[in-house]
């Protein structure tokens, strides 16, 4: 049976500040300031 963890591990999740789960799935090359213009979790 697979559990929440094996779900958790095989995405590579981090866990948020907030509460929850969350995994960055672009962050754009471009920005300023070392800050990207967007990113998408």
């Amino acid at each position: 049976m697979t559990t929440a963890q094996d779900i958790i591990d095989l995405l590579k999740l981090e866990r948020h500040p907030e509460g929850g789960w969350y995994v960055q799935t672009y962050r754009d090359p471009e920005g300023i300031d070392g800050r990207a213009h967007s990113t998408a979790i």
